[in-house]
């Protein structure tokens, strides 16, 4: 079995149209070196990511996220060594195993849920004022704000 993994410095030399692609996403626009797809971290109608070709860089307009294609996947919730072998098996002939001392499940899909890295252990009405300060000077209505914002 052949050793070499991916580095994050070659993880990042991937370009995301073509990983996009791979993943089965179409853009629903192009524009010189700018692609837009529905983004595949939510559920949209209206095209918010942003993939950079030339720059292998990407933004979601909807969430306000962005980076290269190692941030996109860490929103899939797995670290950097998973994510390098998954990265390693789908854009290689030759697939790796990754051996680690406690054994990992296998995916049933290419993003299956993990624990999260955060845990929630009670939500609170918004109350700080500088909190409800913000959302003032955002003109986001204190309800819709208490609504998403605990």
């Amino acid at each position: 079995m052949n050793n070499i993994r991916f580095s994050i410095q070659e993880a990042k030399q991937i370009n995301p149209v073509d990983h996009l692609k791979k993943l089965g996403y179409q853009p629903q626009k192009i524009r010189n070196q700018d692609y837009c797809y529905l983004s595949p971290l939510r559920d949209e109608k209206t095209a918010s990511l942003k993939v950079n070709r030339k720059l292998n860089a990407w933004f979601d307009h909807g969430t306000v996220q962005g980076g290269n294609i190692i941030d996109f996947e860490i929103y899939h919730r797995c670290n950097v060594s998973e994510l390098l072998v998954k990265l390693q098996n789908f854009f290689s002939f030759h697939p790796q195993t990754l051996t680690v001392q406690q054994p990992l499940q296998k995916a049933q899909n290419q993003y299956e849920a993990l624990e999260p890295a955060i845990k929630v252990i009670a939500a609170k009405p918004l109350a700080h004022p500088a909190l409800c300060r913000y959302l003032d000077t955002r003109k986001i209505p204190f309800k819709l704000g208490n609504k998403y914002c605990k």
